[in-house]
């Protein structure tokens, strides 16, 4: 299973794939992992990749070949769709953060017009509800994330084992903080847009 974890510095993407790695060897899975980094500090853009079974060979995953994608913002979404294919299914988290030229330029963009895009391609966008993901912090919405994902079986890995596998790649401090996050992740709904149709 190749998996595509994106979205901009301070997100937490990076900690993402560190909790799914972790996961993946309570399981004894083999697991890579590789990472690009812009500007992380300052907002830049990040992507991680997570390759996962007996089957991964190095940690980039090539153009085309991604089985999920996993966008914390959604401009960065857009940013991955050259490792997306037609098997594809992308998570988007509903928030635009536009580079400071393109906001100045008073240019705007929705994440449904970035789900509409992607499903031309993907087999599937599941557009995370705005709703749900009101009142997480910033520095959680990665933890959210992890507990849609596993309440909807898009990683291998049961709840209990995946917020374990988090838990342990997060600061004491803000354990209790993620794992409220998670648990408001495995009871959030998502717009599911296929081949250009939407439904709930």
């Amino acid at each position: 299973m190749n998996v595509v974890l994106c979205g901009v510095g301070g997100q937490g993407v990076l900690t993402m794939s560190r909790a799914i790695a972790e996961a993946a060897r309570n399981r004894k899975l083999p697991v890579f992992i590789g990472e690009t980094l812009g500007m992380s500090q300052r907002g830049g853009s990040v992507q991680s990749y997570v390759r996962l079974g007996e089957d991964a060979v190095g940690p980039l995953i090539p153009e085309g070949r991604a089985d999920l994608v996993v966008a914390l913002e959604a401009l960065e979404a857009l940013r991955a769709l050259p490792l997306a294919g037609q098997r594809t299914v992308y998570v988007v988290c509903p928030l635009v953060i536009l580079p400071v030229p393109s906001a100045l330029r008073g240019e705007r963009c929705s994440p449904e017009e970035v789900a509409e895009l992607i499903s031309k391609r993907c087999a599937e966008v599941r557009l995370l509800e705005k709703e749900a993901i009101k009142g997480v912090s910033r520095r959680c919405l990665n933890a959210f994330v992890l507990g849609y994902l596993s309440a909807n079986s898009l990683l291998p890995f049961e709840e209990e084992v995946m917020l374990s596998a988090l838990l342990s790649a997060v600061r004491r401090r803000y354990e209790e903080e993620n794992r409220d996050a998670f648990k408001r992740g495995t009871v959030a709904e998502a717009i599911v847009y296929r081949r250009q149709e939407t439904s709930r």
